[in-house]
């Protein structure tokens, strides 16, 4: 068994946290990711009744927040399904 100094073990105990801190940050980070892309494709589907699979699709794959904050509140007021295809599409 190898010996580990004080030092070592420090060190080790440090990584350890940040690693979970960085692991926990990005759970956050997908969980208000996933949020958000849910609660979109609930108001487009309270509007205008079936999404498209693409349309799922590539909201799905929208990963920035910000985005995805924007593109809900155009879904709440946009006049049609295709009016916020369009503006999907310039995402």
């Amino acid at each position: 068994m190898e010996y580990i100094t004080r030092i070592e073990r420090l060190g080790m105990k440090r990584g350890f946290q940040q690693g979970t801190q960085q692991g926990t940050q990005q759970g956050f980070q997908q969980g208000v990711q996933q949020t958000v892309q849910q609660l979109l494709l609930e108001a487009l589907q309270v509007r205008f009744g079936t999404v498209p699979e693409r349309m799922v699709e590539a909201i799905n794959e929208i990963g920035q927040p910000e985005t995805l904050k924007f593109l809900h509140k155009q879904a709440i007021t946009i006049a049609s399904l295709a009016e916020f295809e369009q503006l999907l599409e310039k995402q």
